[in-house]
């Protein structure tokens, strides 16, 4: 039997499934399960949380690379951070840490009640979201430059791990049409980010997968009520787009007797 394949996968809420009814149906456990069938050799996958914006992420990084032995190491590149409003941090930061958290209590419990739990509790989840953004306080928790940077020194740090082969991926976000149509601000701000990401990630030959223009994506049936997570079936498609990357050899499971090979480009 081939050695074990491990892989290290650093995401956020999206990649951990946190907004799922059933955790197991997030992308990293579809992989788990399907990869030994794929490749015939076993697989451990590990996640980890990751926010590049957040100060001391590459310490952090550092210091999850030294626990662990690794062949593969995935990291999610998110745009949230400087292009989504959110309102509880900005709650917090107006009114005090103690506002901040009962909203996130408040907005948590009615999740639970109205998520997963069928059209009419969907729409209703959808509706007070986008009143509660219009009335309420609501701000990206950093700025484009140091979502930027956090990003690109991350990729910067696991190029100089010459023994795993590195992927950074990023899933897809949903867009709302700017003016007349025509693609708004918002989106101009992420592809211009995911641009710049991908010539970091050429550069340090690392595989870089966007999904984000795909015409399989589904707005309808692939995001959850608060536009940012995504569905059971959008984690079905993340995974058969990192299975993919196997098949075409992109990414590379160990074999018998052979060291990590890795794809310089």
């Amino acid at each position: 039997m081939a050695d074990e394949t491990r892989i290290l996968i650093f995401g956020q809420s999206n990649t951990r499934g946190v907004q799922l009814s059933e955790p197991i149906a997030a992308w990293p456990n579809l992989l788990a399960t399907a990869l030994p069938e794929l490749t015939g050799s076993p697989v451990s996958i590990t996640v980890r949380p990751f926010f590049a914006h957040v100060p001391g992420s590459r310490e952090y990084l550092e210091r999850e690379l030294e626990k662990h032995d690794l062949d593969i190491v995935f990291l999610m590149v998110t745009t949230f951070s400087f292009a989504t409003p959110v309102i509880e941090p900005e709650m917090r930061r107006r009114f005090g840490a103690r506002i901040g958290q009962a909203y996130g209590r408040l907005a948590g419990r009615f999740d639970d009640s109205t998520r997963n739990r069928g059209n009419v509790a969907r729409g209703m989840n959808r509706a007070v979201r986008t009143v509660a953004k219009r009335v309420l306080p609501a701000a990206p928790v950093s700025a484009y430059d140091i979502a930027l940077d956090g990003t690109v020194g991350a990729l910067r740090l696991l190029a100089r791990t010459e023994a795993v082969q590195v992927a950074a991926f990023h899933g897809f976000v949903k867009f709302s049409p700017g003016p007349d149509g025509r693609q708004s601000g918002r989106e101009r701000q992420v592809r211009q980010f995911l641009s710049e990401v991908r010539q970091a990630a050429e550069s340090l030959h690392i595989v870089f997968m966007n999904m984000q223009g795909s015409p399989a994506i589904d707005p309808a049936t692939w995001f959850m009520p608060d536009g940012l997570h995504v569905t059971a079936l959008a984690h079905e498609a993340i995974a058969a787009t990192v299975l993919d990357a196997f098949r075409d050899g992109r990414l590379r499971t160990l074999h018998p007797g052979e060291p990590a090979r890795i794809d310089r480009g």
